[in-house]
């Protein structure tokens, strides 16, 4: 499993080389900008303190039986919750004080796999505002698409909803309807689009530019500490301070 430390040390080469962006391309999906634009106008109207919020994000079985070769060494912790926490961290600009986790291995043992199949991991920030995230990748394969993704978030006067089940397109055939990613990756006039790869046009553009990098190597190192306390309290059983 990643390791923090490990994670430092690459910060520590990085930093040597010059190199410090980081791809977290979750934060691009349309509906979470269109959710940070809004949570962004409620602070605006001092009317959006968030009180508590829920992210789920789930892969089918395939993901981890098929997909990658990998994932006996990973977890939906590592796979799918570090883009959780980075949404939090990123929609909340809060950073995470406290975590408990709790998560079952049944279905990835059966298959041969030494991981856990779900995780539910409550998040503490530091204004006392709570989380809760929910990833696994054992979704059934009858599932539209090969991912799924929801959020609530309960603030002062407000309650916002987002889901990334219907993505404006549905296709109906006589085995399924799938809802597939049409916004991932476009070509258009032979010209890459989409929240797959606008985060490496953002690196492209800031070092042509000389800008600042949108998501640098702190936004992954406070990800990573986030993932390694989910994983020592699934161990221990008992929160874990981040403090």
């Amino acid at each position: 499993m990643f390791l923090v430390s490990l994670a430092e040390g690459f910060i520590h080469l990085f930093q040597a080389a010059g190199i410090i962006f980081l791809d977290m391309m979750t934060g691009l999906i349309p509906m979470l900008i269109c959710l940070l634009l809004a949570i962004n106008f409620l602070m605006k109207l001092e009317a959006g303190r968030i009180l508590r919020g829920h992210i789920s994000m789930d892969d089918v079985i395939s993901v981890p039986t098929e997909w990658l070769d990998w994932a006996g060494a990973s977890s939906p912790v590592w796979f799918l919750g570090s883009h959780c926490f980075d949404l939090v961290r990123h929609l909340s600009g809060q950073e995470v004080v406290s975590v408990y986790a709790v998560g079952q291995k049944r279905l990835m043992v059966e298959c041969g796999l030494d991981t856990f199949d779900s995780v539910q991991s409550l998040l503490t920030m530091a204004d006392g505002s709570s989380w809760v995230m929910e990833n696994s990748w054992v979704l059934p394969e009858g599932f539209p698409k090969d991912n799924d993704g929801r959020i609530d978030i309960l603030c002062k006067a407000t309650y916002i909803r987002s889901t990334s089940q219907h993505r404006g397109l549905e296709i109906t055939t006589p085995g399924m309807t799938p809802t597939p990613n049409s916004y991932f990756i476009n070509y258009r006039n032979g010209v890459a689009s989409g929240f797959g790869i606008d985060s490496i046009n953002d690196f492209v553009r800031a070092v042509i530019h000389k800008a600042p990098y949108p998501v640098t190597a702190v936004d992954g190192l406070a990800v990573s500490r986030i993932c390694e306390a989910v994983h020592q309290s699934l161990d221990s059983q008992k929160p874990m301070s981040l403090k």
